[in-house]
């Protein structure tokens, strides 16, 4: 799992770096990733023959760090590659979770492009990005002429490649390109952007006063044979414009037919895979392996799906260990083209913003606190920023506006 920031030269036919790996292969089959820096840890698949698909469990010298169940399915099976033949490529945290990369690429000389195509998964097996990138351009070279047939014997030929990208702590992806006929090697980077805060004087203070009024109670859906898949609109309660309080229904919680709801998803795969004892693990990854049995939202994890007009868009996982309380739309952003929602955890509360297609766009934590503490306000309008009345600093609170940014670049305005 990817490193960047440090290299070394050696030869690969033998090596003492290659012998290390070639052991480690062999003695632990597997291990599918180690990081040379402290405090990062191992990631041990549960398949033999593992690919992105492949659960993996994290531990970092006997401690257990996390579970990754292996990248979903998505929405649209047609756009995708075949989850057995994505191979895993790296890892990275930004802003405290954790990502999975995952790349397949393709070679050959008969057609005259061929492509990579990289996926980033959260700790859920979310696919957050896909990521399509050249990997070889072909070109017609002539081999030699038949001038009294006058015909022309062509092969092809490699005109560009482009290595495996490579891909920071951060999540920054790099890759070089090398051009045969211009000779030259030009490197390139992508980046993704985060939302980051700042203090904001007052505004959208309608909004917010609406939100002020809005109540809701925790779900409560189980995993069993009678609950699991069955979609439930959260128990929210307002108050309307005569001024009585009222639950909501559907029509309230929808923004132009978006609306959301929450479900439990059984993976039985995940199950099988952690109760067999077929797979070489050693003894500490195992009983870490027996205690995720004993998770309930491992196997059933939390979910929330996204229908809009054209009926289902998607549906979106939440990793081990976190149950949903809430979700709910809080407004469709039609200049930016954005569906803005709001979950609420027992232990944090975020936004995720969707495409109209049901696209992931991005996410962000505007709440830390245990759920029966939270005050904070999240309100949104076309053309204007997120808006934030922040309790989390004081009893009066605090407006904040979030604004998407370049990773690692000093928000200003």
């Amino acid at each position: 799992l990817g490193k960047i920031g440090e290299a070394q030269v050696f030869n690969i036919a033998h090596n003492s770096i290659t012998d290390e790996m070639r052991a480690r292969a062999y003695l632990e089959p597997q291990l599918v990733g180690y990081a040379i820096e402290k405090q990062a840890g191992r990631w041990w698949t549960l398949d033999r023959f593992y690919s992105f698909s492949s659960p993996l469990i994290h531990e970092d010298e006997g401690s257990y760090q996390s579970f990754f169940p292996g990248m979903k399915s998505s929405m649209d099976a047609s756009r995708e590659v075949k989850r057995e033949m994505v191979e895993p490529l790296a890892t990275f945290v930004r802003d405290g979770r954790r990502h999975y990369v995952g790349i397949y690429a393709s070679l050959g000389t008969t057609e005259d492009n061929y492509f990579q195509h990289l996926y980033v998964c959260d700790a859920a097996g979310n696919i957050l990005y896909t990521d399509t990138l050249l990997k070889q351009a072909n070109t017609d070279v002539v081999l030699g002429e038949d001038v009294q047939e006058k015909m022309y014997y062509t092969a092809k030929q490699t005109a560009r490649y482009v290595f495996q990208p490579a891909v920071s702590s951060d999540g920054t992806v790099y890759y070089g390109t090398i051009d045969y006929e211009a000779k030259n090697i030009e490197v390139r980077k992508r980046t993704f952007l985060v939302y980051r805060n700042r203090p904001d004087g007052p505004d959208l203070a309608h909004l917010i006063d609406l939100e002020k009024q809005v109540q809701y109670t925790p779900v409560a859906i189980g995993c069993n044979p009678g609950q699991q898949g069955w979609a439930t609109i959260p128990t929210v309660t307002f108050v309307d414009e005569k001024g009585k309080r009222r639950k909501a229904i559907a029509r309230d919680l929808g923004r132009a037919e978006y609306l959301v709801r929450i479900f439990r998803q059984q993976y039985r795969d995940i199950d099988r895979k952690l109760s067999r004892r077929r797979s070489p693990l050693p003894e500490s990854v195992d009983e870490m392996r027996d205690s995720l049995l004993r998770v309930e939202t491992v196997g059933c994890p939390y979910v929330i799906s996204l229908s809009g007009p054209k009926g289902i868009l998607r549906s979106f996982d939440y990793p081990s260990g976190d149950k949903v309380l809430c979700a709910r739309v809080l407004a469709l952003r039609e200049n930016e083209g954005q569906i803005v929602v709001r979950v609420d955890l027992e232990t944090y509360a975020e936004i995720l913003l969707f495409d109209t297609e049901g696209s992931f766009l991005n996410r962000f934590t505007f709440n830390t606190q245990d759920y029966q503490k939270r005050k904070d306000i999240v309100v949104s309008r076309t053309g204007k920023p997120l808006i934030e009345l922040d309790h989390e600093s004081g009893d009066d609170g605090t407006f904040l506006k979030w604004i998407a940014v370049e990773y690692n670049v000093e928000y200003n305005d």
